[in-house]
């Protein structure tokens, strides 16, 4: 956006500047598809969707006929994922 986007107040849940690791990796490695351009929410959104499922199918070991073991996993909090959250 540039210049034009100084003061503007939003309300998005996410921004490229989040001061956290996993942003931080997630914008670097985003950059050079979006030809250098910051992600924005909508690729976080995906981003992050993707991220909790890979964790829950890693906690039931790709059991995905486990519909209740597959359900907690992706509720529980060792699927929790702190792209688009500040710490």
């Amino acid at each position: 956006m540039g210049d034009d986007a100084i003061g503007i107040i939003s309300t998005c849940w996410y921004s490229a500047q989040l001061d956290n690791p996993e942003n931080k990796k997630f914008v670097e490695g985003m950059k050079p598809r979006l030809q250098g351009r910051s992600p924005a929410f909508y690729a976080a959104a995906t981003y992050t969707n993707g991220a909790v499922l890979e964790a829950a199918l890693k906690k039931v070991d790709g059991r995905i006929e486990d519909k209740n073991a597959l359900e907690a996993a992706v509720a529980g909090r060792a699927t929790r994922y702190q792209l688009a959250a500040a710490r």
